[in-house]
């Protein structure tokens, strides 16, 4: 048996007129996670004031169609891999201890039954 540890996935939806509180939730968001699927509703661009960060994957309703604030479990469906998945608010400054707890562990097997 393998062990892998499970990456804990953030997912947010925002809009412009939250400009002025997503990125303190961002910011509060992005060290208690491994990455942050952050869907863009109503743009039809990247927002200049968007953090660059690699942990993030921006995504536009261009590409996804217009989901609103469901746009937020987008995630669930781009992930490639097993993750514990935690859905964000844009307008809340998150405490540092949102999550408790060491790194998610997973038993694999090494080959797959199905090969």
């Amino acid at each position: 048996m393998l062990e892998q540890t499970i990456q804990r996935v953030g997912g947010m939806a925002t809009m412009p007129t939250r400009v002025h509180t997503v990125g303190i939730a961002i910011e509060t968001i992005l060290p208690q996670v491994d990455r942050l699927y952050l869907y863009l509703d109503k743009y039809t661009e990247l927002p200049a004031t968007l953090p660059k960060n690699p942990k993030i994957v921006p995504l536009l309703p261009s590409e996804f169609g217009g989901l609103g604030g469901a746009g937020k479990i987008l995630g669930t469906e781009l992930h490639p891999e097993p993750c514990l998945y935690f859905c964000f608010d844009d307008d809340i400054a998150y405490p540092p201890n949102s999550y408790h707890g060491p790194p998610v562990k997973s038993a694999h097997a090494d080959s797959s039954p199905f090969s």
